[in-house]
């Protein structure tokens, strides 16, 4: 898949969780310069992130972390299921991206 396929908002988060694995990776192995910029980019990206969030339409699915994401290239989609609100609250929703497409569709799990 071809990284123009993907949405503004599917690129910046990949580049979020890029970003912070790069800082994870870095400190495993004790290089402290690079986990430091590589943290550095991750917080200013996720500023922007939170800045962007303000202005978002309803449609749009809730932040969360330790969700599972899954493409499926039959039907060129992105399936987001479950992870944790911000204030730790546990997801059990399903979302679906249509790559392309930019907007996410919450799904019926019934």
């Amino acid at each position: 898949m071809a990284a123009s396929s993907l949405s503004a908002s599917l690129r910046q988060e990949c580049d979020l969780i890029t970003r912070y694995n790069m800082a994870r990776i870095a400190l495993s192995v004790h290089d402290a310069a690079t986990a430091r910029s590589e943290a550095a980019a991750y917080t200013r990206g996720a500023a922007a992130t939170r800045n962007g969030d303000r202005e978002r339409q309803a449609h749009e699915r809730p932040r969360r972390g330790r969700h599972r994401l899954v493409y499926d290239a039959r039907a060129a989609r992105v399936l987001l299921f479950g992870g944790w609100a911000p204030e730790n609250k546990q997801m059990t929703d399903l979302w679906t991206l249509r790559v392309g497409s930019g907007g996410w569709q919450r799904q019926s799990l019934r």
